[in-house]
């Protein structure tokens, strides 16, 4: 791996470090605050959260040939590290691990993925105009 493609894993790297840290911490109160109809702020903060991974993780590891395969190995990558956020938390006092929030944090991944497959896919078309 080249010196410049290893900078692009320090952001990742770090997020995913203070992903770690906040999951260390007491649950926030903040989190039972309802944003609208079944939807509480901290649903919104594991989709959000996990979206930016995802985009990171895709900027720290660019193009592979096959995009859809490239963008798969993303996912499964955000999703098993929500995964493992959530098994850390259930060590923390105040907080559980919750199946929920893991399909919270993939969604935002998957979201985040399919909007940059979507983005890869029409960027590929228009050089071919």
């Amino acid at each position: 791996m080249k010196r410049r493609e290893m900078l692009r894993l320090i952001p990742l790297a770090l997020y995913m470090g203070v992903i770690f840290y906040v999951s260390s911490r007491p649950a926030p109160s903040a989190a039972s605050l309802e944003v609208g109809p079944g939807l509480v702020l901290g649903d919104l903060g594991h989709i959000g959260a996990y979206a930016i991974l995802a985009l990171l993780s895709a900027w720290a590891f660019p193009g592979w040939r096959r995009t859809g395969l490239r963008l798969f190995a993303l996912f499964v990558f955000a999703a098993a590290y929500g995964l493992s956020d959530e098994f850390h938390q259930s060590f923390v006092p105040g907080r559980e691990a919750s199946w929920y929030d893991v399909a919270l944090d993939a969604s935002g991944a998957a979201v985040a993925l399919l909007l940059i497959g979507s983005w890869e896919r029409l960027s590929r078309k228009d050089r071919h105009l």
